[in-house]
Formats: structure tokens, C-alpha cells, sequence
């Protein structure tokens, strides 16, 4: 009797379900880039159980082994047909986008019912990859604007030594002599002044949506020299588009709205466009 039941115990154990016999994974492949992950795997399907349900953490570590973050997927997966190996493609985004170089380490866990009970068998796998992305830069702070006298006050602080106005290329020198001549009326230093001003500006590192009002202003200085005195028409186009730059240049770190619309409801008509654009990209 004792010799019959070591036999019987011996069988219990032999039969009991394996790895081998029931499902597992079969193969894992990880594939990663910056946008998310792949896993391709092949299931095998042990018993006429027609899905698994599928666990899978993936762990970023960076250069100097800390985690610096986890995507985590979960979702059920069903045989197709009756073949014994069925193939996936798993896919995901990642929970945070990745920055820098990066180790990918994937666990992904396989859970099946256990035969015709409510326990479960878990099968593990783990794979590795790794990312290589490109951080996103901070926006920059915004570039602030200077008046016309801070320009003139501190020539150490503009960013180049010459300017075209009016569509004549002047030195600092020259500029600055510009700046501080005295107004006396001429509506072209007063537009002047404030034109060089907002190029410096631009070319500083500020807004440049003002560049129409700037072309603007040197087709205007094109047409009537600084130091011309115009009067009429001229004189009240310098000074409605000298309005327009003055708030630009006064606006310290905030933008101020450049719309140039006023310059022609004060007088009908246009001036040409000038090269400062053109000039303006061989600084940059």
C-alpha cells in the first residue's frame, strides 16, 4: 500500500502542466525609436486556450544608471487560428518623450489560465534596447528692446558696426552722428533715429515682426535724404511710421502691436520696400 501511493504521487507530479506544454512566449523582439516601441513576439499556444493577457513595463535608465522613466502597456491578445505559434506585433508611445541616451529595458509577462481553474500561470520575458533623442530647447527669454537713446548712450552693445539707411551704408560712426544731431523740426532725424534704433533691435535678437514698418521707413529715407526737412505729405508719413517704431523700440521686454495701417489712413499711398531685409540675413 505505501509502494502504491509513492507510485501515485510520482504521476501527480509528472503530468502537472510545464513551460513546455503550456503558453509562453516564444521568441521577443524590442524595437525602439524616439516616437515609441515595437515588440514582436511569437506566442505559443499550449492547449485550445485562444488568448493570453499581456503585461509589459519598459524602464528608460540614462548614462549614469538612473531611471528616468517607465511606459507601461497592458492588452489582451487572441489566437487567430489553430497553428500552435501565433506572431505579434505589440506597439506603444512612450509616457514621457525621451531625452538624451537612453537604456530601454522591457519586462513583458504573459498570463494564461492554468486549465480549467481560476489560477493563472505567468511566463516573463525581458528584452533590451537602445535610444539615442534629441532634447527639446527651452524657449529662449525674449530678446528685450532698447530705445533709441540706450543705442546711442552705448555703442559697445550693438551688434555690428555698420547699417544701411535709406539705402546708403553707413558706418557707427556715421550712425551715431545721426543720433545725436539735433531734431529741429526735420521729420526725417526724427524717423531716422528711431529706424536705427528697431534695426538694431531686429538685429539684437527681438521680435521682427516690425520689419514692414522698417522697410517702410528706409524706402521713405530713400526717397528724402536725412537732414531734407520735408514738409506735407512726407513729413506726415516720417512721423506717423516714426510713431509706429518709437512704440516698438519703447516696448522694453514686451511686444507692442506694429500694425502700420495708421500710416495709411493718414496718407493714401505706399512706399517701396528697400534691401534691409536682404541686409539684415547677411548679419544673422
Amino acid at each position: 500500500m505505501k509502494t502504491l501511493l509513492k507510485i501515485l504521487v510520482l504521476t501527480a507530479v509528472v503530468c502537472l502542466p510545464g513551460l513546455a506544454s503550456a503558453t509562453h512566449w516564444e521568441a521577443v523582439e524590442l524595437i525602439v525609436d524616439c516616437d515609441g516601441w515595437n515588440a514582436k513576439v511569437d506566442v505559443y499556444y499550449g492547449g485550445p486556450r485562444a488568448q493570453a493577457d499581456v503585461d509589459i513595463t519598459l524602464i528608460l535608465t540614462d548614462e549614469t544608471g538612473t531611471d528616468v522613466g517607465t511606459t507601461s502597456w497592458s492588452d489582451t491578445i487572441y489566437r487567430s487560428g489553430t497553428a500552435a505559434v501565433e506572431s505579434y506585433t505589440l506597439t506603444g508611445a512612450w509616457a514621457d518623450p525621451p531625452c538624451g541616451v537612453l537604456d530601454v529595458r522591457a519586462v513583458l509577462d504573459l498570463t494564461t489560465p492554468l486549465g480549467d481553474t481560476t489560477a493563472t500561470q505567468t511566463d516573463t520575458e525581458t528584452a533590451t534596447a537602445t535610444l539615442d533623442c534629441p532634447c527639446d530647447e527651452p524657449d529662449p527669454e525674449p530678446t528685450c528692446n532698447f530705445t533709441q537713446g540706450f543705442w546711442k548712450k552705448h555703442p559697445e552693445a550693438w551688434p555690428v558696426d555698420e547699417l544701411e539707411l535709406g539705402g546708403v551704408l553707413m558706418s557707427q560712426s556715421e550712425l551715431l552722428d545721426i543720433m545725436f544731431t539735433p531734431v529741429r523740426g526735420d521729420a526725417t532725424i526724427i524717423l531716422a533715429k528711431h529706424l536705427i534704433a528697431a534695426k538694431l533691435n531686429v538685429l539684437n535678437g527681438s521680435d521682427d515682426r516690425i520689419e514692414r514698418v522698417i522697410d517702410r521707413a528706409d524706402g521713405l529715407l530713400e526717397r528724402h535724404e536725412v537732414g531734407s526737412k520735408p514738409r506735407r505729405r512726407a513729413r506726415v508719413r516720417a512721423l506717423a511710421l516714426k510713431c509706429i517704431l518709437a512704440r516698438y523700440n519703447e516696448a522694453g521686454c514686451s511686444f507692442v502691436d506694429t500694425d502700420d495701417s495708421s500710416v495709411d489712413k493718414a496718407l493714401p499711398g505706399d512706399v517701396e520696400d528697400t534691401s534691409w531685409s536682404d541686409l539684415k540675413a547677411n548679419y544673422r
